[in-house]
């Protein structure tokens, strides 16, 4: 399965609403891959529940759908 990197620059608020704005995706989600070291801000680790100040970067890393190709 092949992984998908996304960047973006972090709004004030917890990591874990960042990611999930920067990565489009659920806070549930955006929390897994925080936990898993996927996702990072400005290159280091961070908890869920941390707060940034803002501008910061993200860096998240999400993984491809699996294939649904339907075979006969």
């Amino acid at each position: 399965m092949e992984s998908e990197a996304v960047e973006g620059l972090a709004p004030a608020g917890r990591v874990d609403l960042a990611v999930s704005a920067v990565g489009r995706i659920s806070r549930a989600h955006a929390q897994r891959l925080i936990g898993d070291g996927r996702a990072l801000v400005d290159g280091a680790r961070r908890r869920s529940s941390d707060r940034l100040l803002g501008g910061e970067r993200v860096s998240v890393e999400l993984s491809a759908p699996p294939d649904e190709t339907l075979e006969p």
